[in-house]
C-alpha cells in the first residue's frame, strides 16, 4: 500500500514516527551579526550566507527525554497572540564540557534546529532567541539507576509557528561542530 502525501494542511498525509533525534544549538547575537540571512516563506525558513560560517554545536540528547511545546496565547481584550515554544532536552553526565555548555545557554540567547525522528527539520529562536528558562544545571539521581545530567529548558516567544528549514542551506551556512 502506497501513502499519497498532500500539499494541504487539512489533508492527512503519511503516518511517521515522532520525536527528536538530535539538536543543533546557535548563538543568536552571532548568527544576526554575521552574513547569515534568513526569510520565511509558506512556512518554510530559507538561509543565505555569503560569509564565514555561524558556529552550530550538534548535540544529542538522552533518547526519549526530548520534548517541543507550542502553546498558543491569545487575547480578545488586546486582540494580540503568541507562540510560546518550549524545547526541553536532558544530557547524560556531568563534565566540564556539559558545565560550559550550560553556562553559555543560561547567560545568551539561542537558536535551535530541532532534527525530527522522521527525517524533517524545524528552527526555532529565530526571532528574538531562546531563553533558558526551568531548567536543572545537574543532579546526581539517588539509586544508581536514576538519571543523571542536565536537563535544559530552552524558551521563546514567537509570531509565528516553527518554520521547516532545509538541512543543506543550514549546513551551507552553518560550520557544524560535532559531538566528541
Amino acid at each position: 500500500m502506497s501513502c499519497t502525501l498532500t500539499l494541504s494542511a487539512y489533508k492527512r498525509g503519511c503516518a511517521t514516527p515522532s520525536g527528536i533525534d538530535s539538536i543543533y544549538l546557535i548563538d543568536h547575537e552571532a548568527r544576526k551579526s554575521s552574513e547569515a540571512v534568513f526569510s520565511i516563506t509558506n512556512g518554510a525558513l530559507t538561509i543565505t550566507n555569503s560569509g564565514a560560517s555561524v558556529p552550530a554545536f550538534h548535540v544529542e540528547p538522552v533518547f526519549n527525554t526530548s520534548t517541543v511545546t507550542t502553546p498558543i496565547t491569545s487575547d480578545a481584550t488586546s486582540n494580540a497572540f503568541k507562540y510560546d515554544r518550549n524545547l526541553e532536552f536532558k544530557l547524560d553526565g556531568y563534565d566540564a564540557s556539559i558545565v560550559t555548555l550550560t553556562e553559555n545557554l543560561v547567560k545568551g540567547r539561542t537558536e535551535v534546529l530541532i532534527k525530527w525522528v522522521n527525517g524533517s527539520y524545524t528552527y526555532m529562536g529565530n526571532e528574538r532567541g531562546c531563553s533558558a528558562t526551568g531548567s536543572d544545571a545537574g543532579t546526581s539521581g539517588t539509586a544508581l539507576s536514576d538519571a543523571k545530567g542536565v536537563t535544559l529548558t530552552l524558551m521563546e516567544e514567537a509570531t509565528a509557528p516553527m518554520p521547516m528549514v532545509d538541512f543543506a542551506e543550514f549546513t551551507a551556512a552553518f560550520a557544524i561542530t560535532e559531538p566528541a
